[in-house]
């Protein structure tokens, strides 16, 4: 999948499905909490979902999202975001807003068929609830 965050071109690869299935049982009761919410509503209950996860459990969710996206370089070059031995970012120009937005749509794009379709992830940032 091909997005941009704050102007810089990303591709994610697909995850494998073992992956997806820890990534799920992570993520499933802060998704299907929000199924079916007004979209003001969404970025609260996320929050305090998100809140009650261990670090151990919110490291576990960024680091196999970032661990398949690639930052378009010059042309057509792409690297890696995510140095899985470092467990670090690869550029420091991504910030927690960036890093969020790249997960989303990893997340979309691996747990999408799994939930029934689109997750309700799209323009969701804590502005919107403003």
């Amino acid at each position: 999948m091909d997005f941009s965050v704050n102007g810089n071109n990303y591709i994610s690869s697909a995850l494998d499905a073992k992956r997806q299935f820890h990534l799920a049982r992570r993520l499933g009761p802060i998704l299907s909490g929000i199924q079916g919410r007004p979209e003001n509503e969404m970025f609260p209950a996320i929050m305090e979902a998100v809140a009650a996860m261990s670090d151990e459990q919110c490291d576990y969710v960024l680091d196999t999202c970032m661990s398949v996206v690639k930052r378009q370089q010059d042309g057509n070059t792409w690297a890696p975001v995510y140095n899985d031995r470092a467990h670090r970012m690869q550029f420091d120009d991504i910030d927690m807003g960036a890093m969020l937005q790249i997960a989303r749509h990893v997340i979309q794009e691996n747990l999408a068929s799994f939930f029934g379709g689109n997750l309700g992830l799209d323009g969701l940032s804590p502005k919107a609830t403003a």
